[in-house]
């Protein structure tokens, strides 16, 4: 099998998606012969924005919308999360967030700024399977919560949170409150979308180029009723909440590549899923429990439900994080956790830590994400590769082997 596999083999989906040819496609007329600036009355930009709009009912059909929807175009998801944050805040009202210890920096950065600025701010830890406590969250809203972010999915674990139950949670408390004074839930939803069910939240910010589209494009997705306030000024685009010319060929590739994921996602999530499963068992099989140990929910009937089809968190005990990634590095492209500073320190990631895992100076940490175009014959390349690197590299020390 190694002679069909042309190295490196692409293993970090959960960073970037490959572009899907069909997303290409759909793209190509608005990147060569169709000009037109969407807010332009002329034909042809009412052709641009009509294109957009289309795009963006597909991507509120991907989120699981069926009332009514603002769908915020942004540069990426990381553009939305603040928006979400920042605007819901900003629209006035009391301040307290409610967020979990492992959200994206996107979230936990812009919730620790928000709480410089006199916003009041609760971080519920996460157990040791890397999935908060509902109950836990809504216990931790009090009478001037305002926002509560959780997410959908973690980008680094691939734990699915339970946002049904918060969400069923924050209805009855909202039950009881003045219009005024409701709860708002957010979940950034980049990595779930397309493979677990959709979050049922008021504000869910999306990413083109984790569902096989294009970087540089993201959205908001925010309830009608949600009071938003923008943080750039300058135009009257995305109904003043986002100034800026619409980029019409990123938009069409975006709506393109949610089609994708509506149609053919639950067939796709079975199918890595199942690679997954493949690789974990593989891995086990060669190195043993002692010597690997899975990050977040695993094992038992229910572990699907609970982790993104694609993801596998690992770590390698006994193994120098620098020299694991420096072994990988020319064959198999993955994400190595957080590499050794020096020989002597390392650095352990804040999701690791948040469940209690085997810290970067004890054993390196790989995330493998697989996705649509990832073959059994990777799979197996990988786990060979793998394998006999971590057997070659532990008890050695944070020495760089020399490549061979």
């Amino acid at each position: 099998m190694r002679g069909m596999i042309d190295p490196p083999v692409y293993m970090d989906y959960n960073a970037s998606t490959p572009v899907d040819p069909r997303v290409l496609a759909a793209m190509l007329p608005w990147l060569s012969h169709s000009p037109g600036n969407p807010s332009s009355a002329h034909l042809h930009g009412q052709r641009a924005a009509a294109a957009v709009q289309r795009a963006r009912q597909s991507i509120a059909r991907l989120v699981g919308v069926t009332s009514p929807c603002r769908v915020v175009l942004t540069s990426g998801a990381t553009e939305a999360c603040n928006l979400a944050l920042r605007g819901v805040v900003d629209s006035g009202g009391p301040c307290h967030i409610v967020t979990t210890n492992i959200e994206h920096s996107a979230v936990g950065t812009t919730c620790r700024w928000l709480a410089k600025r006199a916003c009041g701010l609760t971080v519920v830890p996460v157990g040791a399977d890397g999935i908060v406590d509902a109950n836990a969250v809504l216990s931790a809203i009090r009478p001037e919560t305002r926002l509560v972010a959780v997410m959908a999915a973690n980008n680094e674990i691939g734990t699915v949170q339970p946002i049904d139950q918060i969400r069923d949670g924050i209805d009855r408390i909202n039950a009881s409150r003045a219009p005024g004074r409701k709860v708002i839930l957010f979940s950034d939803a980049v990595q779930a979308l397309g493979r677990v069910a959709p979050p049922r939240a008021d504000l869910v910010s999306v990413s083109a180029h984790k569902i096989y589209g294009q970087q540089g494009v993201g959205a908001l997705v925010l309830a009608s009723d949600v009071a938003c306030e923008a943080q750039q000024q300058g135009g009257t685009q995305e109904d003043g909440m986002r100034p800026g010319t619409v980029p019409v060929a990123l938009a069409v590739g975006m709506g393109a590549a949610a089609d994708i994921m509506v149609a053919e996602g639950a067939q796709e999530a079975a199918r890595v899923g199942a690679l997954r499963d493949a690789l974990a068992g593989m891995l086990l099989g060669a190195l043993g429990h002692d010597a690997m140990v899975i990050n977040g929910a695993w094992g038992g009937p229910q572990h699907a439900a609970r982790r993104l089809p694609g993801n596998l968190n690992v770590t390698f005990v006994g193994v120098c994080p620098a020299s694991l990634s420096e072994a990988l590095q020319p064959y198999l492209s993955v994400s190595a956790g957080s590499a050794c500073r020096s020989q002597k320190q390392a650095e352990t990631s804040p999701v690791i830590a948040a469940i209690g895992g085997v810290g970067a100076a004890e054993g390196a940490t790989v995330r493998f994400g697989l996705g649509r175009f990832t073959t059994e014959d990777e799979v197996r390349f990988a786990a060979g590769l793998v394998a006999n690197a971590v057997r070659r590299l532990q008890g050695v020390g944070c020495t760089i082997p020399a490549r061979e």
